[in-house]
């Protein structure tokens, strides 16, 4: 189990050291996932909403759908799937 801020997680998700978590947060701070979502998908990872989109950031605060779903590059299909089933089941 990763606690604390969000960079953690984004950094354990890009080193493979996780699979993925699922940031349950419609309204995103730029400053607290940007960094973290970028690391990820530089990382060879994936982090998008909950529909699959990619999570933009044109704002200091973004809205995003439900969710951040964020998969590591390591990740196989069966455990991204399974954050996104943990999403549509938590709606």
């Amino acid at each position: 189990t990763i606690c604390c801020g969000a960079l953690v997680k984004y950094w354990a998700v890009a080193v493979d050291a996780v699979a993925g978590f699922v940031q349950y947060q419609a309204e995103l701070k730029a400053w607290d996932h940007a960094p973290g979502i970028l690391c990820v998908n530089e990382a060879g990872g994936t982090a998008t909403d909950a529909n699959g989109n990619p999570v933009l950031f044109p704002d200091r605060v973004v809205k995003c759908d439900t969710a951040v779903v964020c998969c590591a590059g390591a990740a196989d299909d069966k455990a991204r799937h399974l954050f996104f089933d943990a999403v549509t089941s938590s709606t």
